[in-house]
């Protein structure tokens, strides 16, 4: 996922802590937006959030079998996977 502003501060923060900086919670937009190679989906104008709604969850494997269409008329634009990591900060 490519974070940018508050979120990417976020994150930056949480890593240097060593703690989780919450759960990702985005617009999910399709082609793989340069940073999530392999899918045909991607998501930005990510925040992270204490809590989330249970429709926006899932994984990525999920949101690959079901496609992105299909995830989005069922599930709607966004998506917040409860139990995603943080696992690497790579600054650009």
């Amino acid at each position: 996922v490519l974070l940018t502003g508050a979120a990417a501060d976020t994150a930056r923060q949480a890593g240097a802590a060593g703690t989780n900086p919450g759960i990702p919670n985005g617009k999910i937009l399709p082609g793989d937006g340069g940073v999530n190679v392999g899918h045909e989906w991607h998501i930005e104008e990510v925040e992270f959030a204490d809590i989330a709604i249970e429709i926006c969850d899932g994984t990525v494997s999920y949101i690959d079998d079901l496609g992105y269409e299909d995830y989005v008329s069922q599930h709607g634009d966004r998506f917040c996977p409860w139990s995603a990591d943080l696992v690497d900060l790579i600054e650009g």
